[in-house]
């Protein structure tokens, strides 16, 4: 019976010490960085449809060569992803000729590219608009299958690329163009 009593006075003494302790100044905070890449992954557009545009992005990402995964129209989620196969098979051969010799692992060498995409729209029916932000992410996987690193995207142009077509799609929809 006394290792309950025990157990308890260090449970209640741990829990004691860990609502004592306090989160440091700006910790929760975002960095500037984070704040220029969610600037460059997001746009807002001047209609409160935001079923169109979910149709307008699904129309758009599967002009850049993606295959929908997932779409929940009532949340206002996208998932879509690609597969590029690495087109450098003399370096691939190189890099596997060097391992044998060596005799090291051919684990790391690049096979595939997955891109995958995540994309959400956030209307806000009192300023009249909604919001797009869009995620790209690269998982590079190697010769026997398994994932050398998983990594986002940042390139400017890439989003800048996606708003583009995006606002063009929705602005040739919006006077009936199409």
């Amino acid at each position: 019976m006394w290792y309950k009593t025990k157990a308890t006075l260090v449970l209640s003494l741990t829990l004691l010490l860990v609502g004592c302790s306090t989160v440091p100044d700006g910790s929760l905070q975002l960095s500037p960085k984070s704040l220029e890449r969610r600037q460059a992954q997001s746009r807002k557009f001047a209609t409160t449809d935001e079923t169109k545009m979910l149709i307008a992005s699904m129309e758009v990402l599967q002009d850049m060569g993606f295959l929908i995964s997932e779409s929940e129209s009532k949340l206002g989620v996208i998932v879509a992803a690609k597969t590029r196969e690495i087109d450098n098979r003399a370096q691939r051969f190189a890099q596997i000729t060097l391992s044998l010799l060596a005799g090291t692992s051919t684990h790391g060498i690049e096979k595939t590219h997955n891109i995958r995409v995540s994309l959400v729209t956030i209307p806000d029916k009192s300023k009249k608009d909604t919001t797009v932000r869009i995620n790209f992410q690269r998982e590079v996987i190697d010769i026997h299958g398994n994932l050398v690193r998983r990594h986002s995207l940042h390139e400017d142009d890439l989003y800048q690329g996606f708003f583009a077509k995006l606002s063009k799609s929705v602005f040739l929809e919006a006077h009936d163009v199409i």
